[in-house]
């Protein structure tokens, strides 16, 4: 279907610079590149656990693995047919962002879930979207999870933690 108006897309969830997160806390490695590596910094490799969201399993950031957790617990609430759909094609993956060397990637700090529907991959950067994501996205932004569909060229596969739950567990002091 067609991507929707991105204005109606992440209201009030911002996406997460990777830049604060590593000027707190440094890089998870220090070598990047476009391919998916292992962390090799203790820091965070110490945030990172293996969790359930939905029907598979994860390794990611341990509060987005159990955020991404607790909005699959609601998606299987209020549209279990589209829960057992959703699988994953990725989280945790040290590089930079696709087409952008020197930007890391949110899946570099375990904070991004990219997913399918139907084990299918949506494509990326035209515009349109699979049916089921935009209700996932639906279900995910109240827990403050930031859309890559509303961002250019569209990923509507991605999704992140959004950059005020990230201040929020920063000033909690439970990132």
């Amino acid at each position: 279907m067609p991507l929707p108006d991105r204005s109606t897309i992440n209201v009030g969830v911002s996406p997460c610079p990777t830049s604060l997160l590593v000027s707190r806390f440094g890089r998870p490695r220090d070598l990047v590149t476009a391919q998916c590596q292992a962390i090799t910094s203790s820091f965070w490799e110490g945030r990172m656990a293996t969790g359930e969201v939905g029907t598979f399993r994860v390794r990611g950031h341990h509060r987005a693995v159990a955020l991404l957790g607790e909005a699959f617990t609601a998606l299987r609430a209020t549209d279990p047919d589209l829960h057992d759909r959703v699988g994953s094609s990725g989280m945790l993956c040290v590089r930079h962002v696709r087409g952008r060397l020197g930007v890391l990637s949110n899946h570099a700090l375990g904070l991004a879930l990219d997913v399918t529907i139907d084990g299918r991959t949506d494509i990326r950067g035209d515009d349109q979207v699979q049916r089921g994501l935009l209700r996932l996205h639906e279900v995910l932004a109240p827990f403050g999870v930031f859309w890559g569909a509303g961002v250019r060229p569209e990923d509507a596969i991605h999704f992140e933690v959004g950059a005020e739950v990230v201040h929020r567990w920063l000033e909690e002091g439970t990132f």
